[in-house]
């Protein structure tokens, strides 16, 4: 009890953090939920949002690390929660999002004059790293991106070669927090040749998914959301998908969908090239959107 003493000092034993509404992990006091707090601070400062941890400027206590982790912690907790009821007015963020083919009318002179107001860019795979540097270079707009099945290792451009776009976030099993938003994304498609580095089996999936899971966990807790915006290459099972094995959905992403519901799920790897062809889909509270050559979407948040 005494080593616990420094932090009941300052988080009383019969708190309850207004965070974890059903008060299921504190109900019984701060000393049953230390395990907890060890776990969720060591995930949180390895894998957190790149823009949070930062926003705490707190002097060191003279605790021991694992303690210190705990501490910092809960006071972020806290300070999240007291921030987040101040948040919650709408807002309309316009995105410029692309893939699979080069767009005419975003590679060209007048690109800034028709997307120059757009806050930032996704990229769903497919698609030169040049041409996404010229978009980064012209409109000065973060570029978020995941690769698509066609993708190499390495792109040889100017005599230099490159693993991805110089000036992009790759959100390949990842998960951010820019612009209030929170973003997360799987690359590649399903496996149908060993040709392309970017492709993967339904199990692999799954695999990327459930390494998302901690992430939206904690974005539920500090934020109380799961995610905002899903990016992927390749579309969910039963949702603009082909007829064909190669650009069938992943059962994966229609798990995550169902499960955590973000307000928007972007993806590429199906061409449509009728012009009758469905690009938007309501699924519960998801807008899942085929991005195929370029589409500007007004996302309304909360």
């Amino acid at each position: 009890m005494r080593e616990h003493s420094r932090l009941c000092k300052y988080f009383p034993i019969r708190i309850r953090f207004p965070v974890l509404k059903s008060g299921f992990l504190v109900k019984a006091g701060l000393l049953q939920v230390y395990p907890f707090g060890l776990v969720l601070s060591n995930w949180f400062m390895r894998n957190g949002t790149s823009d949070s941890w930062d926003q705490i400027k707190l002097p060191k206590r003279g605790l021991h690390p694992d303690r210190e982790k705990f501490f910092y912690t809960w006071r972020f907790l806290v300070y999240s929660t007291i921030g987040r009821q101040f948040r919650q007015e709408s807002r309309v963020v316009k995105v410029l999002s692309i893939s699979d083919q080069v767009d005419p009318l975003v590679y060209s002179n007048t690109l800034k004059e028709r997307y120059g107001d757009v806050e930032f860019v996704i990229s769903c795979g497919d698609l030169s790293y040049l041409y996404l540097e010229y978009i980064i270079s012209v409109l000065n707009r973060p570029l978020y991106f995941v690769h698509g099945n066609h993708d190499p290792l390495l792109e040889l451009n100017l005599g230099e070669p490159r693993p991805y776009p110089f000036g992009a976030q790759n959100l390949h099993r990842g998960i951010v927090r820019k612009h209030g938003l929170l973003m997360a994304g799987v690359e590649g498609s399903i496996l149908y040749n060993r040709r392309t580095p970017y492709q993967y089996t339904q199990g692999m999936m799954w695999n990327h998914v459930f390494r998302l899971v901690p992430g939206l966990l904690f974005n539920k807790i500090i934020h109380d959301r799961f995610l905002d915006i899903f990016i992927t290459h390749a579309p969910p099972k039963g949702i603009h998908e082909g007829s064909d094995w190669a650009h069938q959905g992943i059962n994966a992403f229609r798990w995550l969908i169902n499960t955590f519901q973000p307000a928007y799920h972007f993806h590429g790897h199906i061409h449509n090239y009728h012009p009758d062809a469905v690009y938007e889909t309501s699924v519960g509270r998801t807008q899942v959107i085929n991005t195929y050559r370029s589409r500007i979407t007004e996302l309304t948040l909360t």
